[in-house]
């Protein structure tokens, strides 16, 4: 049986505030500027 709470919404909401922005996160790991360039050359 899933557990629902009254307040679910706001608890998820304040669990991904403190988790952060994983797209921040993953930016750390991935140049985003050479993956786009190379997907544009690739696929125009």
């Amino acid at each position: 049986m899933i557990k629902s709470s009254l307040f679910a919404s706001e608890e998820r909401e304040a669990k991904l505030d403190q988790l952060g922005d994983a797209l921040m996160v993953l930016g750390t790991h991935v140049d985003f500027a050479a993956l786009a360039a190379d997907i544009d050359r690739a696929a125009p």
